[in-house]
């Protein structure tokens, strides 16, 4: 004969299947956001790269990031976006790119 649950086992059972539930959300989040970084930081890498190579080859810096970046994804305006949604900031005096996400500015 099996024995009946009490409620507080099922409480105890959906709170535990809750948290869990919960954290495994939480953990998946993080993983997306740290291979969101890892390609921001490729992209930065080849773009950079691109830059060297095409003042290399043309003796000036490129005029913007489209000239380097086909690609890469754009909005509507040929703008260059990060894998976060946020668009690359090009300095053509200085030949730098950089990210407009706030987290990942520095890099």
């Amino acid at each position: 004969m099996e024995k009946k649950r009490t409620p507080f086992e099922w409480s105890t059972l959906g709170v535990v299947l809750s948290l869990s539930m919960l954290i495994g959300i939480g953990l998946f989040r993080e993983r997306i956001t740290q291979h969101q970084s890892q390609l921001l930081m490729t992209e930065l890498e080849y773009m950079r790269a691109g830059i060297v190579h095409y003042t290399l080859v043309h003796k000036q810096n490129p005029p913007s990031l489209a000239v380097l970046a086909k690609q890469l994804p754009h909005v509507a305006d040929g703008t260059v976006i990060d894998p976060f949604g946020n668009p690359y900031r090009y300095d053509a005096k200085k030949a730098w790119v950089q990210t407009t996400t706030k987290e990942y500015a520095k890099w």
